[in-house]
C-alpha cells in the first residue's frame, strides 16, 4: 500500500526489501525469502486483493484490496490496542 508502487506496481523483490531489514547472507536464504514472498503474493491474489499486470512481473493492489487492507491497518493501529488493553 506504499504510494511509491501506486503507478507502476511492485515486484517480488520490492516486497522482500520491505519485509526484511537485512539483505540475505546466503543464496539459500535469498531463495527461501523469495519463495515465501511468492506464496504471500499468491494468497493475496487468491483473495482478490492483488492483480498481476499483464505481460510483466508486476502486481498492483486492486480497489477491493485497498478497502480491505486499509481497514485491516486501521484496526491494527487504532482499534486492536484499545480492545486488547480493555480485556486485560
Amino acid at each position: 500500500m506504499a504510494g511509491e508502487h501506486l503507478i507502476n506496481g511492485f515486484r517480488n523483490s520490492d516486497l522482500c526489501a520491505r519485509l526484511y531489514d537485512k539483505v540475505a547472507e546466503t543464496a539459500q536464504e535469498a531463495k527461501r525469502r523469495c519463495a515465501r514472498v511468492s506464496r504471500l503474493i499468491a494468497k493475496l491474489r487468491g483473495h482478490g486483493l492483488l492483480a498481476k499486470v499483464k505481460n510483466s512481473r508486476l502486481y498492483r493492489v486492486t480497489k477491493h484490496g485497498y478497502q480491505v487492507m486499509s481497514a485491516a491497518l486501521g484496526f491494527r493501529m487504532m482499534s486492536f490496542p484499545q480492545a486488547f488493553f480493555q480485556t486485560t
